[in-house]
């Protein structure tokens, strides 16, 4: 007698009360921005120096995880609500530098590039420190005041 064989696998899946996920998000973001930070860093200096084929890598790993970090925030603002108005500022601002670096880019003109990450775009990534530190505070008070009232 043939008996069907089984297969199970045991997944586990963190859940979490929505404000806790953002908060989590919030707190590893701060590890992302460091990683894009250093990678746009790199690849200003590779500009400036006129290394092109060093340039290119840099700058899309750095890209590619600066496109990730908008969607968390696009997600996180989903969940915040009213809160979500200085994040979405903060998301406006970045969308309007990563823009003009990318109209630099067009135009060939690795001078304005290199100007822009440096003076525009890096100073956007220490902004997000205290962008952060505002949110993840306002979001822990309300989880402990939910603990406190349910």
């Amino acid at each position: 007698m043939n008996e069907p064989m089984v297969n199970t696998e045991i997944a586990q899946v963190p859940t979490a009360h929505p404000h806790q996920l953002v908060v989590e998000g919030l707190v590893e973001s701060g590890e992302v921005m460091r990683g894009i930070s250093s990678d746009m860093e790199q690849a200003v200096q590779a500009l400036r120096l006129g290394q092109r084929a060093s340039f290119g890598p840099l700058f899309v790993s750095a890209i590619d995880q600066l496109l990730s970090f908008l969607r968390f925030l696009g997600l996180a603002m989903a969940h915040l609500g009213e809160r979500g108005a200085q994040l979405a500022a903060y998301q406006d601002g970045l969308n309007e530098c990563i823009g003009q670096v990318f109209s630099a880019q067009k135009l060939g003109d690795a001078v304005l590039m290199a100007d822009l990450i440096e003076f525009e775009l890096l100073p956007l990534f220490e902004d997000w420190k205290s962008v952060r530190h505002d949110l993840i505070s306002e979001l822990q008070q309300d989880l402990f005041q939910g603990q406190h009232t349910a």
